[in-house]
């Protein structure tokens, strides 16, 4: 479902993103994934899942963390998704993820697929580097 509002915040899209999962899934966990990783692959969410299903039951959330990073994906419990679904106007998953707040598990890895995104141009260099010689490039754009 995309977002409507032109002026919508991060939160705002995590809201969103939770409400229609609950009412076009209910009762499913959900992966919530980033769009800029490029290294994610399917390797990298079958560990994921691994450890998803090996975290003891009443566990809310579950995301990876590299050198003490917190990464992603982040999997939420189906009753995670629901008591997220009631965050304030204004509040994120961010402030959900509090460890006060419910029960929030890592796992270490080594993986940098959970923590290599491309949010500034400096990541971009830094992805051309350590993919060389593989070009990293998009497609022009068309008109």
């Amino acid at each position: 479902l995309p977002q409507a509002r032109p002026d919508a915040t991060l939160a705002d899209s995590q809201r969103l993103a939770l409400r229609e999962h609950a009412r076009a899934h209910p009762g499913h966990d959900l992966l919530l994934v980033l769009a800029d990783l490029p290294l994610l692959d399917s390797a990298a969410i079958a560990g994921l899942l691994a450890q998803w299903r090996a975290c003891a039951p009443g566990t809310d959330s579950l995301r990876p963390r590299v050198d003490g990073a917190p990464g992603h994906p982040l999997l939420l419990s189906a009753a995670a998704v629901r008591s997220a679904n009631l965050l304030p106007p204004g509040a994120g998953l961010r402030q959900w993820l509090d460890p006060a707040q419910g029960r929030h598990a890592t796992f270490d890895s080594d993986n940098r697929a959970y923590v290599t995104d491309l949010d500034t141009p400096d990541d971009l260099r830094a992805l051309r580097i350590a993919l060389a010689p593989a070009a990293i490039d998009w497609p022009p754009a068309t008109a």
